[in-house]
């Protein structure tokens, strides 16, 4: 994301939700369709960032519940990119993943919980480095997950407060993560339905093409220069440190 413009990103994610509302198989899945409903107020088209919380019910099964019919287990995904001052730039963007035991989530357990985040090296706090995009187990919850019924207590045993190791990542959005999402459980009739839609495929290949293939050029192009003979691509270009 270190050269997607924030206006891009606003774009992509705008019309994300658009088909989310316009696709028929997602409204099986979709526990909250007014976000995606409302997709024209939910994400202005000109100006601030992006602060979405989509919820889902997905049959998720794991090898122990592979003989059951269906096993419908509560997602939730969010999106939160915060803007430059002069609202051009993306100061952070970060991509949210909750998966429930059951159906409640004041009641269920936390099966995964995981944060996709990005933070540009000019932001950071020198004394502690870290991948600019970055996986990062767990994380707290936001104020949307608590409204939710979500409660602080259920992830304790993920100790939250342990941020590290922070893992490299690539960068992501709404639909390359809800794709992710729906690639890694296609035990669900909807997940299967949604990615062989056309548009749905369509919206996919804008994203890799918008957000993935100049974070691979990048990373390429580091290589195929010349480096001062110190530099390492861990160090230098996925922590940037100077």
């Amino acid at each position: 994301m270190r050269n997607l413009t924030l206006a891009d990103l606003r774009s992509l994610e705008r019309r994300t939700l658009q088909a989310i509302s316009e696709i028929a198989d997602f409204s099986a899945i979709l526990i909250t369709p007014d976000p995606v409903r409302n997709y024209r107020t939910t994400i202005n088209e000109h100006s601030g960032g992006v602060n979405v919380h989509l919820s889902f019910e997905i049959d998720i099964r794991l090898r122990a519940d592979v003989r059951k019919t269906v096993l419908k287990r509560r997602v939730d995904v969010g999106a939160l990119v915060r803007s430059s001052s002069d609202g051009k730039s993306i100061d952070s963007a970060s991509y949210s993943l909750i998966i429930c035991k059951k159906l409640n989530p004041s009641t269920s357990a936390i099966i995964r919980k995981m944060h996709f985040d990005f933070e540009p090296g000019r932001l950071r706090n020198p004394t502690e480095p870290k991948p600019s995009t970055h996986l990062q187990i767990c994380g707290l919850f936001s104020a949307a997950n608590l409204r939710m019924g979500y409660r602080p207590t259920s992830i304790d045993r993920w100790y939250p407060d342990f941020e590290k190791p922070r893992i490299p990542g690539i960068p992501t959005t709404l639909a390359l993560l809800i794709n992710w999402l729906l690639l890694e459980f296609q035990t669900d009739r909807s997940a299967r339905a949604i990615l062989t839609n056309g548009r749905w495929r369509a919206l996919i290949g804008e994203a890799e093409k918008l957000v993935l293939r100049p974070f691979f050029q990048e990373a390429a192009d580091y290589f195929s220069v010349n480096q001062p003979t110190n530099h390492r691509f861990l160090e230098n270009y996925v922590y940037e440190v100077p």
